[in-house]
């Protein structure tokens, strides 16, 4: 759990956890090891990998698959993002943190 909420994971006002549970999406989409792998949290994904039912957008069902396949997630989100809104500030995923340390974003 702490995982998750350090990975960006939304903590909504009652104390739940929002896409806490491995195979369901949060509000905009993103599984919680998707949140985890666009931080580059390798050991996260390790844990949350045996969790997970596989996802059909991954070709690659592997770790460093649904790393990949992350990266590309928010890079098309924020592409799309600047086109709608018009600006270029960075965008990352729903509740994202900043720095989680030795994890670069």
């Amino acid at each position: 759990m702490k995982l998750l909420i350090k990975a960006g994971a939304d903590v909504n006002g009652k104390g739940t956890v929002t896409g806490a549970i491995p195979n369901i999406p949060d509000g905009l989409g993103w599984l919680p090891v998707e949140h985890v792998a666009s931080r580059d949290c390798r050991e996260g994904v390790e844990m949350l990998f045996p969790l997970i039912s596989p996802i059909p957008n991954v070709p690659n069902w592997s770790v460093d698959g649904i790393i990949s396949h992350a990266k590309v997630k928010h890079t098309k989100q924020h592409i799309t993002n600047t086109r709608e809104t018009g600006s270029s500030e960075t965008w990352a995923p729903p509740s994202a943190v900043p720095s989680l340390g030795s994890h670069p974003a």
